[in-house]
Formats: structure tokens, C-alpha cells, sequence
């Protein structure tokens, strides 16, 4: 068996993701999977709910990461409601350029994709769930970054909720979701 993606997908709808986990995880319990195989999917299936969680708002934003672009975004006339429309892939590689101070700012998956495969793949938990539920992302301050990093880069034990308050990470909902 080959497992071979030509060309890469830059945006996934909810529908099409789910298609493809499910599809995914149908070969990875078949009995004629191999380790190798397993490992191939779980890596793809990380692209998969990248691009998933890149081409949409994010969920959540830090009280810090709001000052920061309230304080940006005064001369513009824009409200601070507006970054949480900006997808990941416009604050990574376009808006940079027009919005500066997005250089102090990092959109972050609150659970890591690693365990959402893992999740999916090995626990056997529903796969509409975590694309629902788990699959979120927060505006947070690199600095707020850097040290949820230190210690959770991999790993969200007892939910991302509680790693965020242990580093001091305030969040509000984003009142704009566009994925759910």
C-alpha cells in the first residue's frame, strides 16, 4: 500500500475533513495496516487538522494578545474584533507585512495536533467531537508562547484550560467562529 498526496491542500472544510479521518482511520484499524502505514497516517492526518484549524478564525483570545492589538490597530480605525477574523495562514504570511506589531502575537493550537491524532487514532475517541470540541486555536502573546512552550509544547495534561491558567494565559471566546 502507497500513501502518496500529489499536491497540498490549502483549505478543508469541516465535511471534507471529517471525510478524511474517517477514511483514514477505516485503514488504519484494518488488520492489514502496517506499523509503518499507522505512522504515515497519524503524520497525515496532523497535516489534515492543521490545515483544518489554519484556513478558519481563531476560538479563543488572550487578554494580553487584545491589548497588544487594540494598541496596534488604534491609528488603522480598526476594532480589536478584527483579529480574531484573520486566519492562521494571514497572520503567518500575509499580514505580517501590513499589520507589524502581529510579530508580538502567535495563533496557537490550545491542544496540540500531535495528541488530537493520537486521540483519534489510538484512544478511539470520536472524530466529529475533537473536530467540535478540541480542535481550537487562541491568539496568544509570543511572550504568553514562549512559556506555555517550556513546559506544555506536546502535551496539554488535564486539558488546555488548566495549562493556561497554571502560565497565567486569560482567554475570552471569540464571538466570530466561522468553522463550527
Amino acid at each position: 500500500m502507497v500513501l502518496k498526496i500529489e499536491q497540498q491542500i490549502s483549505k478543508l472544510s469541516k465535511s471534507e475533513t471529517l471525510f478524511l479521518l474517517n477514511s483514514f482511520l477505516k485503514i488504519y484499524n484494518s488488520s492489514e495496516a502496517t506499523e509503518s502505514v499507522k505512522q504515515k497516517i497519524k503524520e497525515l492526518s496532523k497535516k489534515i487538522l492543521y490545515t483544518a484549524s489554519e484556513t478558519r478564525s481563531a476560538d479563543y483570545i488572550s487578554t494580553a494578545a487584545k491589548k497588544v492589538w487594540s494598541k496596534g490597530v488604534k491609528n488603522l480605525g480598526l476594532a480589536p474584533e478584527d483579529l480574531c477574523k484573520l486566519t492562521v495562514w494571514q497572520q503567518r504570511y500575509h499580514k505580517k507585512k501590513e499589520y507589524p506589531f502581529l510579530k508580538d502575537l502567535f495563533l496557537e493550537h490550545c491542544n496540540p495536533l500531535n495528541n488530537l491524532a493520537t486521540r483519534i487514532f489510538d484512544n478511539k475517541e470520536d472524530i466529529e467531537t475533537i473536530l467540535k470540541e478540541e480542535l481550537l486555536t487562541a491568539w496568544i502573546t509570543t511572550e504568553e508562547n514562549k512559556k506555555l512552550n517550556m513546559k506544555y509544547r506536546d502535551g496539554r495534561p488535564n486539558g488546555w484550560k488548566v495549562c493556561y491558567e497554571e502560565n497565567n494565559i486569560q482567554v475570552e471566546q471569540n464571538l466570530m467562529p466561522d468553522y463550527k
